[in-house]
């Protein structure tokens, strides 16, 4: 028996680390039944680790096979570790993982020229990935490898011109210096010399040209409109981050202090370049070498100097640095700070020098862009000149360099065009660069046959006609909103008014050899370059690395950096006093705004004033900008105190008359709570309470989600008062007298950990999809993956549902495939594939024996046919027909023998009907419950399903995986999917960890009998128990879902003993958990290739269920504060009140079925704003008012309205309402079909 437990306990880890290792080869677990198990575990690791096996169980051939398959060092490694695994005990740890590092690394090495000329061998990315894996367990399983020795080896490996490696070298170098960190807290032995490890902080410039070589990806990434940066900038930025905190620790142990007599002078320039400042400075009366930084505040839009952001451009003891990636003609403010880190308290800046001006040499304000131009378009070797290559076919280029502010101008000289067939103009970064300019809503554009075009519409004549030879200048005025032309010098006058957010200058080429050039001395661009502080773009490497303190402060307790404590507390103490409120700006980001005004305005906020833009409201001031809102939803803009002052001598920015009200500007409530003034040193003190309570942490955010549902408030704009009112609420899990006490502080840490996550998510997700696990254990950090990823992760559910569906909203929109552009707005493009279904062959196929038969012709059938073998970019694609009144579509639904056109309805109608096909149950010859079609299998909690786990064939994966690309479509569409899936499933998806409980869900008598067991366990009688155990006749088999059994173990011919029910347990909850394990991972794989990866970990398994099957339930008041009534209704008439009534009195399936009837939806999206409105029309046809009692509600589901009549009674409206709801299921009242097209229809 012993030797059958063995096996199992070896078995059951070995099938753990099989379902882990699709994402990554993940650690060993903390079990150790014998000595010989540990070796088999150890081993199993090794050949998972290299394998990367799928679904299937390794054999030895299998093993061996892949063994042979490895061309590398690191199968000698392999073969090493396997043929010695019974000397893996624990006395020989220590070689053994040594040993592992030291080949791993030589495999590594063979990646890392020593000459310019040497050729090197290309390693696979699982040779690399395994090696990192190997000397990851070495760290962490040995302490003695965190040498000086081995750190330098790592830091040779970034010489590697295989970025792969060089990240493998960051990753693991970060998880020593984490070590050497420990170690001079005294919770590790230190295995590195105090000495050594002050001269790495102090003289090495390792991390100097880590910076540089970050920042350059950065800039480089980010032209490239990545969604988000790559691993190494991730791994990166986490070494970075580890490397200032021992810094820290270093310098506090040495108490580098300056002496009273030093003085840091103003930095000076050594040379200059158009992209990059050699700066260097000097300390007068020092006495000893100092840990400087050298600072560097962007040129951020109109930012006074004592509201600059400085981030830090070099770090160490030596007194000059070479500051890259700047852009031209740009002045540049620089200082040196030398910070008191004698203590962990917050202090200000210890020493810092005078504020030096220092200017990039000068060049063009832009060029064009060689990332963001159309097809066909080439550049000259300086970008200021573009050719096209193609012929009678539309193409634009943009410029390198947006403006938001000031009146800038620059020139073009048209040095060869054939035709007047060209564009001059702006454009933002959502224009078409496959049309001309003006051909979208993004783009303004001048053509050279002296027309104005904006929104594929000709505005007007314009100007003069241009053409080959002539200079064709642009003046943007930013701060009038105003686009201006000239000809050869000669101004034409405003062309385009009512110019907001960030452009970029622009041509449109049609013919063949057309070539423009930039004016080299024409460029007056004030503007250029500008960053606004609070945007993303402004989120530097510097902010990156804060926000990882963050994350690691709140996962390990540990005290916040200086940095995150002074945002930390502004924010605080402008919650507290209601002084400060949030507002979506016009560039695509959201602010938050001061309620002070700039003094020379002579206004408050909340005012009506006369701007250049026009009248607008005064928000308040933010980062030097004063911030106006004109009531049109364009959302914010902003004036600089230059510009302020320059047009109040104009006459604007007068107080004007208005209408309405001032559009409530500021909260008006704030928390006279008396901890609004409290020190920093108080504050410090609370932070260490509320970072120690995580309980009250996860309490305050689920607080903020349902105030910002119900309020309709944005989290950030939530009252301090309103937040407090809705904890008053009676509810036993809630502490009001901890949350008073701390609630600045509470609220202010969730904010900025948003904020910064909101900001920065291109540094953090990259590798987020790397840090899934399965079943893992929460305390243990994956193998694979970044400690910010991790963290991340591990915050999802300290992630506000606001900033969640905000990032979704982000990745969905950037990685949507853009239809094709029709000649006519009312053409669907070609590109928009068509599906052509038959709901009466669907019908009457749920009704047949055959099973094949039933599912190839319901309509999930049908749809599968005709879309599985779609590329996936087809399927993510966002189209909106100018008649779908919203509603976004991946292709265009035909019902065959239906006389209806798919404006919105019959697509969203497809959704619902395929998830009531899926969990509709029929009646098995056994007379057991079953699905009529096979996908899914009825659970033993009632309305939940689960996923057939006999069905594992190849065609069924597919079948799973097209399944998981409609979950995909349909979150992309915000289109509702219900599918009542049990939460392993879910939690599978999400890669959350699974617990015994979830097994509730799936089969109650199981859970029930492993309750039992739990409970036998605690009875003092063992021998009474045993009996019990023998006439139960319980075996080594588990029952899975259909009623099937598997075999735990080999033998199952014995009943079960006492003391084999902690591992029987064990083997069978997580055996029925993982049941459908194959089917649930091809779900995932086509739901991830429709959604991004790393958009799906941010959300909880119950989050996601509710994104894709919408709310349970019809909430009538929501959907009656988003109802509009058509002229002649009004919802005070008598009709219309009982309409309502009737609607509130429904029971929810009644609820459901009439969305279903207005809306071709059972459920409301997830938000309390719907994004099309409920429209309740007047009754249509003859008689209809005379005689309304004979006339049923006639419903347009593509346009989400209603006709009702009305009726004389609540009886009849009653009546006339369920009898419409239940059986008017055909769409058919568009038009008429002629006999032909009653294809597949009964005669």
């Amino acid at each position: 028996m012993e030797s059958a437990l063995t096996k199992l306990h070896a078995q059951m880890l070995l099938e753990r680390i099989l379902a882990w290792s699709h994402c990554f080869p993940l650690q060993i677990n903390s079990i150790q039944p014998t000595r010989n198990l540990l070796s088999v575990l150890r081993m199993t690791v090794l050949r998972i680790s290299c394998l990367k096996l799928s679904q299937t169980k390794p054999t030895s051939m299998t093993i061996s096979r892949s063994l042979s398959s490895l061309d590398s060092p690191l199968k000698l490694v392999l073969a090493h570790g396997l043929q010695n695994g019974s000397g893996m005990i624990e006395g020989h740890e220590d070689h053994f993982w040594g040993y592992m590092f030291y080949k791993s690394f030589t495999t590594l090495k063979l990646a890392v020229p020593r000459t310019d000329q040497e050729e090197i061998p290309l390693l696979s990315n699982e040779i690399i990935e395994l090696a990192r894996s190997l000397m990851q367990f070495s760290i962490t399983h040995l302490g003695s490898v965190c040498t000086p020795r081995n750190f330098h080896l790592l830091a040779g490996l970034l010489r590697s011109k295989c970025v792969p490696i060089r990240e493998v070298a960051l990753h693991l170098a970060a998880r020593i210096i984490t070590r050497w960190s420990a170690g001079l807290s005294g919770t590790v032995p230190l295995t590195a010399p105090a000495t050594y490890l002050f001269n790495l902080v102090t003289l090495s410039s390792m991390h100097i040209q880590l910076r540089a070589d970050l920042q350059k990806r950065i800039q480089t990434e980010g032209h490239q409109r990545r969604l988000c940066f790559s691993t190494f900038v991730t791994t990166g930025i986490e070494f970075l981050s580890k490397f200032y905190h021992l810094e820290k620790k270093i310098i506090r142990r040495k108490n580098g202090l300056p002496a009273r007599n030093t003085f840091l002078h103003k930095p000076l320039i050594k040379f200059a370049t158009k992209d990059s400042l050699h700066v260097t400075w000097l300390a007068s009366g020092k006495q000893a070498p100092m840990m400087y930084k050298l600072e560097l505040a962007d040129p951020l839009c109109g930012v006074p100097e004592h509201l600059l952001q400085f981030r830090v451009v070099h770090r160490g003891a030596h007194a000059s640095a070479l500051v890259n990636g700047l852009s031209p003609s740009r002045t540049y403010l620089f200082r040196v700070v030398i910070e008191d880190v004698s203590s962990e308290l917050y202090s200000p800046h210890f020493l810092v020098s005078p504020i030096a001006a220092l200017q990039t040499k000068k060049a063009p304000a832009f060029t064009f862009d060689h990332t963001r131009k159309g097809p066909a378009i080439k550049l000259s070797t300086n970008a200021l000149g573009a050719i096209f290559e193609a012929n009678e076919t539309w193409a634009t280029v943009l410029g390198s360099s947006p403006f938001m502010s000031q009146c800038n101008s620059w020139e073009f000289e048209i040095i060869n065009s054939s035709s007047l067939f060209l564009f001059v103009g702006v454009a933002s970064l959502e224009a078409n660069l496959t049309t001309f300019l003006g051909g979208d809503e993004h783009s303004w554009g001048y053509i050279g046959d002296r027309a104005l075009y904006h929104r594929r519409m000709k505005s007007r004549l314009y100007g003069e006609r241009f053409g080959h030879g002539d200079t064709v200048g642009v003046i943007l005025n930013m701060d009038y909103g105003s686009l201006s032309f000239s000809k050869n010098g000669m101004d034409l006058g405003v062309a385009f008014n009512g110019l907001i957010g960030e452009l970029y200058p622009a041509v449109a080429f049609y013919n063949q050899g057309q070539h423009v050039a930039l004016i080299e001395h024409a460029f007056k661009c004030p503007g250029a370059g500008e960053i606004l502080a609070s945007s993303p773009f402004s989120f530097n490497i510097d902010q990156a690395c804060e926000s990882f303190d963050l994350m690691s402060s709140m996962t390990d307790d540990l005290p916040l950096s200086d940095n995150s404590f002074r945002r930390l507390h502004n924010l605080r103490d402008l919650w507290l006093r209601g002084s400060a409120r949030r507002v979506k700006t016009c560039f695509g980001f959201e602010v938050t705004i001061s309620s002070h005004v700039d003094p020379s305005l002579h206004t408050a906020n909340g005012q009506y004033v006369h701007t250049p833009r026009g009248n607008a409201f005064v928000l308040g001031s933010a980062f030097g900008l004063t911030w106006f809102d004109s009531g049109k939803n364009v959302g914010a803009y902003f004036y600089t105190s230059a510009a302020v002052r320059r047009e109040i001598s104009n006459g604007h920015f007068q107080i004007v008359p208005c209408s309405g009200n001032a559009n409530n500007t500021t909260p008006s409530c704030r928390l006279h709570s008396g901890t609004e003034d409290d020190p920093p040193t108080q504050v410090r003190e609370n932070l260490r309470k509320v970072l120690a309570d995580k309980k009250m942490h996860h309490s305050v955010i689920r607080e903020i989600n349902e105030v910002t549902q119900s309020s309709k408030k944005t989290s950030w704009n939530i009252e301090p008062t309103l937040l407090l009112e809705h904890l008053r609420t009676p509810r036993a899990d809630r502490n009001i007298k901890s949350f008073y006490e701390f609630a600045g502080t509470h609220v202010a840490l969730v904010l900025l950990l948003n904020d910064d996550i909101l900001r920065g998510f291109r540094y953090f997700i990259a590798d987020l999809e790397h840090a899934f696990w399965y079943e893992g254990n929460p305390q243990s950090s994956p193998v694979s993956g970044n400690y910010i990823s991790t963290s991340l992760f591990k915050f999802r559910n300290s992630i506000l549902k606001e900033t969640k569906h905000r990032l979704f909203q982000i990745f969905a929109e950037q990685t949507a495939t853009k239809a094709k552009q029709a000649e006519d707005d009312y053409d669907y493009p070609d590109d928009l594939t068509q599906v052509v279904l038959n709901r009466f062959k669907a019908s009457t196929a749920l009704g047949t024996s055959q099973c094949k038969e039933r599912l190839s012709l319901s309509l999930f059938g049908q749809l599968f046919s005709n879309l599985h073998l779609l590329c996936p970019r087809l399927l993510r694609m966002g189209y909106t027909h100018p008649m779908d009144d919203g509603q976004e579509r991946t292709f265009k639904v035909k019902f065959e023998g239906e006389g209806v056109d798919d404006y919105g309805g019959p697509y969203r109608e497809i959704f619902a009907q395929i998830s009531n096909e899926l969990q509709k149950t029929s009646q098995a010859p056994n007379n057991l419950l079953r699905c009529v079609l096979p996908l899914l299998l009825p659970a033993n909690e009632p309305f939940k399903f689960v996923i057939n786990p006999g069905l594992t064939s190849q065609s069924s994966n597919s079948t799973f995986e097209f399944l998981g690309k409609l979950m995909g479509v349909a979150l992309r569409c915000k289109v509702a999917l219900p599918l009542a899936l049990p939460s392993s499933t879910w939690k599978i998806i999400v890669s959350q960890e699974l617990v015994i409980n979830d097994l509730l869900h799936m089969d109650n008598g199981a859970f029930a009998m492993i309750s039992q067991l739990e409970q036998m366990l605690l009875c003092a009688d063992n021998n009474a128990c045993q009996s019990l155990m023998d006439m139960s006749g319980i075996k080594w088999t588990a029952r899975l879902s259909g009623n099937s059994n598997l075999d735990l173990i080999e033998t199952t011919g014995n009943t079960l003993a006492i003391g084999e029910i902690p591992a029987f347990v064990s083997a069978l909850y997580k055996c029925r958990l993982r049941e459908s394990e194959t089917a649930t991972w091809a779900i995932r794989k086509g739901l991830t290739s429709i959604i991004p990866k790393f958009a799906i970990p941010i959300f909880s398994w119950n989050e996601i269920e509710t994104k894709v099957g919408g709310v349970p339930g019809v909430d009538i008041n929501i959907l009656q504060s988003n109802t509009e009534y058509d002229d002649g209704i009004s919802p005070c008439d008598r009709h219309i009140q009982t309409f309502w009534e009737i609607l509130h009195s429904f029971d929810d399936t009644e609820k459901s079925a009439f969305l279903r009837f207005v809306w071709a939806r059972a459920r409301l999206p997830n938000s309390s704003n719907l994004s099309q409105k409920f429209k309740i029309q007047a009754a249509v046809g003859l008689g209809s008012g005379k005689s309304p009692d004979c006339f049923l509600p006639k419903a347009h589901t593509c346009f989400f309205s209603i006709n009702l009549p009305k009726y004389s009674s609540k009886e009849i409206m009653l009546a006339r309402l369920k009898y419409a709801m239940w059986n008017c299921t055909e769409m058919d009242a568009d038009f008429k079909l002629s006999d032909s097209e009653l294809t597949g229809w009964p005669e």
